[in-house]
């Protein structure tokens, strides 16, 4: 390891401004080669990723303080911007504890410069200026954007989410003085939820040949002059770099064996590699571990047979994405598939209701039931109109494609059935009495089974459904001693109440000593098939999502601030998840019959011959409707076909909407 090398930020001259002040300079700054090269880099964007203990919060500070190292010393803002009236910068840091440390530090380095801290400012003599601010809150930052800077420091830059609120921060980062350069400095251990960018934009950024590019070598991003568009001469070359390091670059780090010890005992041995080694892949994506070579496999629609259960989830948005997700269920291995994804920003929900049936309909026509069910988000229901829900509007989408009678929401029907038989309710019944006179009718409003696609609330509980997704992605097999003893009493209560649950309890017991694993897995497009088979974006979502961290937060859950292109996708996938719990179990006729006979008994108990056996047939019907015995093949209403075709107010809708060219068979 090299020796530290001796290089001053500022030269032992003495200025007016600080003689005055009583100030000078009492002492060079010992560098190390790492932080040496960190103040002498030229580039717009500068990115120190590595591990812990590689000298990098030292180098941000010296970075805040120096001048042009390229340049002579005769002028003093060569030696350090600070002497310039229209230096500002800022630094921003992971929360306020951080804060005060680097308060305490740079203080120490800024007094020789007649620098002053005062209601979150460090002054200098000139005017200049150095801001200090964190990262722990959107509001305790956010309010940094839009101030024009010198010099920007984002320390723990993981911690901001999404790249579009870096780009904001660029936005701001510029000087119009030619003797001060606009650069910016990141510094980030791995793990956050700003991991996928970084590793993205600098730890494993591409050249034009798809190779990554090392460290220390200069990324170009070369864009036209929008002004001269045409003339390459006028070209803008934007410069960034990645720099690399460890504790083995910081020669301090033999001086504390014991820390570089604590590191290397860390029993996790995704943070031991990031934190140690500066692995960034060690660490990205710390609630979901994805397996590429496990987790996914390439499109391939014939692996999939067409009488195997269908599903899909929908979390609706506008500004915020919309994310649509569909699932086959391979009952020999108990595996989900999900094989097709549709995400869209500012997209109107009747579209987003046609794309919807387009894609769903080579299914539909395949599936023996000729159904699927769609879970929406609770803000499904939230009112675009006086008169129209956001489901309204999807389902509308989807009558365009299918007819109006191949699209329901029994949860809508439902409550707009029992808001008119409260309007039309008789005074003489009691409440118990009216709610007995609907419940059979609500009851088969939501147990009906029909043709085409059917919206269901989806369930929104996010812990138990992120643990859900995680339990699914489970590559480790568990023992049989990790399960408690079988309960008969528990699986007899389950099975009397919700004979689907009982099955999937029993199920647990079931399984052979080897489970195969994992139990989801995802569609990798293939250019082959076209752009409706496959994945992709929520592939790319799963390695970002973190542990929400702060006060108020739980660990368990995955932090709510929302993160384009990640948070919408998540939720989407969660609700399909957690409709893989409802694959229809078929519960033995004897059994279905037994429990509705007494169900009818119990409500009854005068009944007759007669009305016994009328009962019985009532249940032979629903449940053979339960079956879709009976079911008529489907197709596409006369009636929507003939309006698509023909009728000029929906070829302007079309227009206007702008649907997605449906897949090949659609």
């Amino acid at each position: 390891m090299d020796q530290p090398t001796s290089i001053p930020i500022l030269n032992p001259v003495t200025l007016h401004h600080l003689q005055s002040s009583g100030h000078s300079i009492q002492s060079a700054i010992d560098w190390n080669p790492f932080q040496k090269l960190v103040l002498t880099r030229p580039e717009f964007e500068i990115a120190c990723l590595g591990g812990k203990f590689g000298g990098k919060s030292f180098a941000a500070r010296g970075f805040l303080l120096k001048g042009n190292p390229d340049r002579p010393d005769d002028n003093p803002v060569n030696q350090s911007y600070v002497y310039h009236p229209n230096y500002r910068a800022t630094i921003l840091r992971r929360n306020q504890q951080d804060l005060d440390d680097f308060l305490r530090r740079f203080h120490q380095m800024a007094i020789p410069y007649g620098g002053r801290y005062t209601r979150g400012l460090f002054e200098f003599p000139s005017g200049a200026v150095v801001a200090c601010g964190h990262l722990a809150d959107r509001d305790a930052w956010q309010k940094y954007i839009g101030v024009e800077n010198v010099r920007f420091v984002l320390e723990e830059a993981a911690l901001i989410p999404e790249f579009n609120l870096f780009d904001q921060i660029r936005s701001c980062c510029r000087s119009i003085w030619p003797e001060m350069k606009a650069q910016i400095l990141l510094t980030s251990n791995s793990g956050g939820p700003g991991t996928s960018w970084l590793i993205e934009r600098f730890y494993e950024a591409k050249d034009s040949d798809n190779k990554i590019i090392p460290p220390g070598q200069t990324i170009h991003e070369i864009v036209p002059h929008p002004d001269f568009p045409d003339d390459r001469s006028k070209d803008i070359d934007k410069t960034r770099i990645f720099l690399f390091s460890t504790y083995r670059d910081n020669p301090h780090a033999s001086k504390d064996p014991s820390y570089v010890g604590t590191l290397a005992t860390m029993r996790d041995p995704k943070i031991r590699s990031a934190y140690l080694d500066g692995d960034w892949r060690a660490f990205q994506g710390t609630y979901f571990h994805l397996d590429p070579a496990r987790h996914t496999i390439p499109a391939q629609p014939s692996l999939l047979r067409p009488w195997w259960h269908r599903w899909g989830a929908i979390d609706v948005g506008f500004t915020h994405e919309t994310a649509v997700f569909w699932g086959c269920h391979n009952p020999q291995t108990s595996q989900s598939h999900i094989y097709r994804e549709l995400v869209a920003s500012e997209t109107a929900f009747v579209q987003i209701g046609y794309e919807i049936a387009s894609r769903s309909l080579a299914e539909l026509e395949a599936l023996p039931s000729h159904s699927m069910t769609f879970y929406v988000s609770p803000d499904a229901i939230r009112k675009v109109t006086e008169q129209k829900v956001i489901s309204d509007l999807i389902m509308e989408g989807i009558a365009r494609k299918l007819g109006p009678k191949a699209v329901h929401f029994p949860e809508e029907e439902i409550r707009k059935f029992q808001d008119h038989a409260r309007a039309q309710s008789s005074t003489y019944l009691s409440p118990q009495e009216e709610e007995f006179k609907w419940r059979k009718l609500v009851d088969k409003i939501r147990l009906q089974r029909r043709i085409g696609i059917t919206l269901k609330m989806a369930t929104n509980d996010r812990v138990p459904g992120w643990q859900f997704c995680r339990e699914a992605m489970r590559l480790q097999p568990i023992s049989e001693s990790s399960l408690p003893p079988f309960d008969r009493e528990i699986y007899d209560q389950l099975y009397l109440t919700d004979p689907a649950r009982a099955a999937q309890y029993l199920s647990l017991y079931q399984r052979s000593s080897e489970e195969i694993l994992p139990q989801v897995l995802f569609w990798v497009p293939s250019p082959d098939l076209g752009p409706y088979w496959g994945c992709p974006r929520l592939i790319s979502a799963i390695p970002q999502a973190h542990h929400a961290e702060g006060p108020g937060q739980n660990p368990e859950d995955i932090p709510k601030t929302h993160v384009q292109g990640v948070s919408d996708v998540l939720d989407g996938w969660r609700y399909l998840m957690m409709g893989s719990q409802d694959i229809p179990q078929l519960e033995p006729f004897e059994s279905f019959r037994e429990r509705r006979l007494n169900e009818f008994t119990l409500h009854n108990p005068a009944a007759d011959v007669n009305d016994l056996i009328f009962a019985n047939r009532s249940i032979e019907s629903d449940w053979a409707e339960s079956r879709g015995a009976g079911a008529k093949s489907f197709s596409i209403a006369r009636g929507a076909r003939a309006r698509r075709n023909n009728s000029p107010i929906l070829i302007h809708d079309r227009r206007k909407l702008s649907p997605l060219d449906p897949p090949p068979g659609h």
